[in-house]
């Protein structure tokens, strides 16, 4: 099982962010006629900063790709919680609110230098 704590994922997230450049803003994709929205998995690729970091830590594709089906909707939370019932991932609290708000941010169109410091400072308020 792959363990994820509240540091790891905010220096993950951090590495990522620094990779794509602060100002990076996701492209979402397109789902469904006429739709688009954001996905874990986009061409067989992580696509999503949740779903990067996450692949950066050792989840699967195929895992990650059940977050994009129905069955799941795609909150982070959701993921998360099926990761952890099929023993992939094993984490905490303060790190499933940090993940679930950078995803938050990221869907409404922050950058995500913004998406970044503003799911820290959520998880730093609960200190």
């Amino acid at each position: 099982m792959i363990e994820i704590n509240i540091d790891q994922a905010i220096a993950g997230v951090k590495a990522i962010v620094a990779e794509y450049g602060h100002d990076y803003v996701y492209t979402k994709r397109p789902f469904g006629p006429g739709a688009s929205r954001c996905v874990y998995v986009y061409e067989g690729q992580p696509d999503c900063l949740v779903g990067k970091f996450l692949a950066a830590q050792g989840v699967s594709i195929e895992h990650l790709a059940e977050g994009d089906t129905a069955r799941f909707g795609s909150a982070a939370e959701n993921l998360l919680d099926y990761l952890a019932q099929d023993r992939i991932l094993g984490t905490d609290t303060e790190t499933v609110v940090f993940l679930a708000n950078l995803q938050y941010e990221q869907d409404q169109g922050s950058e995500w230098g913004v998406a970044l410091r503003r799911a820290t400072e959520i998880v730093s308020q609960d200190d």
